[in-house]
C-alpha cells in the first residue's frame, strides 16, 4: 500500500487529501484489480492532485497507466516524478482523448476499468468501496457514486447524485457522471472500447452501451470530484456535446440490436429523453433557439416522457426551457433565487 511517506514532499501550501493526508484503514488485496488509465495533455495545472489521489487509495490491488499527449508544459515532470509507481506511461501525440484511453487500457490487466481525466480527483477510499461492490457482486457491469464538483483551485460547490432509481437509470437516460464510473472489464470486452470518433460524448456513449447490457450498482458517497475551469471541455463545447448526442441518438436507433436494454423501453421514450438532454447542453452552450427546438421535438415525441420531469424540478425547469439563460439568471437573481443548472 502506497502511503504519504512514500511520495514526493507536496508543493508548499497544500493540505488535506492527497496532500497531507493519505489513505483511511487497512489494504485489502482480495479485491478485485482495478486499472486506472489518466488521458492528459497539457494539465500540469491539475494533475499532480490527480496522480496522488489514485496512488493514495490505500488500494493494493491498483493498476495505474498515464497517457500523455505530448505535453509541454511541464507535465512531463510532474509524470517522471511518480513515474516508480505507475504501471506504464508515455508521451506521444494520440488522435485525442478517447485514443487516449483505449490505448492506455491495452496495458491494463485488471477486472474492473477506469478513466480519471487529469484535471480530476477521486475522493478518499473510493476504489475500496468499489472493489467491495464488484467483490459482492459478480454479475455487476458497472458501479457508479455521486461526484463532487469543484473549480480550478479545488473549492467544492456542491455533489450531484441521481434522481432516478437504479432500476429506471436507463429509461430516464441518466447517465452517471464518468469519473465516478467503473466498468467490469469483460463488459468492456464485449460492448468494446471507446468511440474514437466522438469528441465529448465517448463517455455517454460507453455508459449506455454498458447499461444497456448489464446489470448496474449505485453507491450513494461521492467517489470523485469533477473540475470545472475556464479550458475544460464542459465549459468551451456545450454546443458540440449536444449536436454529438443527436448524432449519437441516431447511431443507437440504428443499432438497437446492440442495446438489449433500450430494446425493452419504448422508442419515443428513448428519443425524446436525447432530445431533451440536447438541450441542456444547448441551453448551457447559450444556444437558445437550439434547446428550445430540441424541447418542441421531445414534447412532439413523447409529450409524457419530457414534461414528467415537472415533478422533479418544478416549474424553475418550464422557465428555464422558455426563457434565454441570461434572462433567467437575471429573473433568479431579482427574486433571490439560486438558479439550478444542473438537473434539466
Amino acid at each position: 500500500m502506497i502511503t504519504l511517506g512514500d511520495l514526493p514532499a507536496p508543493p508548499p501550501g497544500k493540505m488535506g487529501f492527497p496532500w497531507t493526508e493519505g489513505p483511511a484503514g487497512l489494504a485489502n488485496s482480495a479485491l478485485p484489480r482495478i486499472s486506472v488509465v489518466t488521458p492528459s495533455y497539457n494539465q500540469a495545472a491539475y494533475l499532480e492532485e490527480t496522480i496522488r489521489s489514485v496512488l493514495l487509495q490505500g488500494y493494493s490491488n491498483l493498476e495505474y497507466v498515464i497517457m500523455d499527449g505530448g505535453s509541454t508544459d511541464g507535465s512531463i515532470e510532474i509524470i517522471k516524478r511518480y513515474a516508480a509507481w505507475l504501471t506504464h506511461w508515455v508521451s506521444e501525440p494520440d488522435a485525442g482523448q478517447s485514443d487516449a484511453i483505449n490505448k492506455g487500457w491495452q496495458y491494463c490487466t485488471g477486472d474492473v476499468f477506469a478513466w480519471l481525466n487529469g484535471d480530476d480527483v477521486y475522493a478518499p477510499n473510493a476504489l475500496t468501496q468499489v472493489g467491495e461492490t464488484f467483490a459482492d457482486n459478480s454479475a455487476l457491469g458497472l458501479v457508479y457514486g455521486n461526484i463532487l464538483v469543484s473549480d480550478s483551485v479545488g473549492k467544492q460547490s456542491g455533489i450531484i447524485g441521481y434522481h432516478a432509481a437504479n432500476a429506471y437509470m436507463l429509461a430516464a437516460l441518466e447517465i452517471p457522471y464518468q469519473p465516478a464510473s467503473f466498468f467490469k472489464a469483460s463488459i468492456v470486452g464485449q460492448v468494446g472500447c471507446l468511440d474514437v470518433s466522438l469528441r465529448y460524448v465517448m463517455d455517454v456513449d460507453i455508459l449506455v452501451r454498458v447499461m444497456a447490457n448489464a446489470p448496474m450498482a449505485r453507491i450513494n458517497q461521492p467517489l470523485a470530484s469533477f473540475r470545472i475551469h475556464a479550458q475544460s471541455k464542459t465549459n468551451l463545447g456545450e454546443a458540440a456535446f449536444a449536436r454529438e448526442l443527436i448524432g449519437l441518438a441516431e447511431k443507437i436507433q440504428s443499432h438497437l440490436v446492440d442495446y438489449p436494454g433500450l430494446a425493452q423501453i419504448e422508442r419515443s421514450q428513448t428519443i425524446s429523453n436525447f432530445h431533451r438532454l440536447a438541450a441542456k447542453h444547448f441551453y448551457q452552450g447559450n444556444c437558445f433557439r437550439d434547446a428550445l427546438m430540441q424541447i418542441i421535438l421531445a414534447c412532439r415525441t413523447n409529450p409524457t416522457a419530457t414534461l414528467a420531469i415537472l415533478g422533479d424540478e418544478g416549474l424553475g425547469w418550464l422557465v428555464r426551457r422558455l426563457l434565454p439563460m441570461r434572462f433567467y439568471r437575471a429573473l433568479a437573481h431579482r427574486l433571490r433565487a439560486k438558479p439550478a443548472t444542473q438537473n434539466f
